[in-house]
């Protein structure tokens, strides 16, 4: 069987070796019911440049919020990060979660996040390519935010002057992410 890559730019592509790829990295890639224009099976992927960022040791201190927020009263089915830079600092643990606020200052703790995937390790001393994943679905309710925060209280106070992630977000709603 041949590999069918999905392309946001190319469309639809046969490839050699066997399976799917949904590849959205130039937009968001949406899977839509015909019947509709909105209501369906979304992915939203962004990947999140945190290079000139400050980290902190605060315990779920912000690091970004990404650019889209997502639909209110849907449900995530899958997500995940994945890095793509690391950091050039020696302890940056990151997880990604939703939240109802959007105001929250870089380095200040987030309050009343809900953790999708947890423990993803960018450091000098990590491996580039490493992911972790949301292991059950997830209900938006009103957090519509998506944002990166730190995992625990041990990375490294300083500016990263690198450091890349790339979040994917599979969820089923009634709209793209805006």
């Amino acid at each position: 069987m041949p590999k069918v890559n999905i392309n946001s730019t190319r469309g639809l592509v046969q490839e050699t070796g066997a399976g799917v790829i949904i590849d959205g990295q130039t937009a968001a890639f949406s899977i839509q019911k015909s019947i509709s224009a909105t209501t369906g099976i979304h992915v939203y992927q962004e990947e999140v440049d945190f290079g000139g960022t400050a980290l902190t040791a605060t315990d779920d201190g912000l690091v970004a919020y990404l650019s889209k927020t997502i639909p209110a009263n849907s449900v995530i089915l899958f997500s995940s990060m994945t890095s793509t830079e690391l950091s050039n600092l020696a302890s940056v643990d990151l997880d990604l979660g939703i939240t109802a606020t959007t105001d929250t200052v870089s380095g200040a703790a987030m309050t009343a996040e809900t953790n999708l995937c947890t423990g993803l390790g960018i450091d000098v001393s990590d491996t580039l390519g490493e992911s972790v994943g949301l292991s059950t679905a997830q209900a938006v309710a009103a957090l519509t935010s998506v944002a990166i925060y730190n995992n625990t209280t041990s990375n490294t106070v300083a500016a990263s002057t690198a450091g890349k992630v790339l979040v994917t977000i599979v969820y089923a709603g009634t709209a793209q992410a805006s």
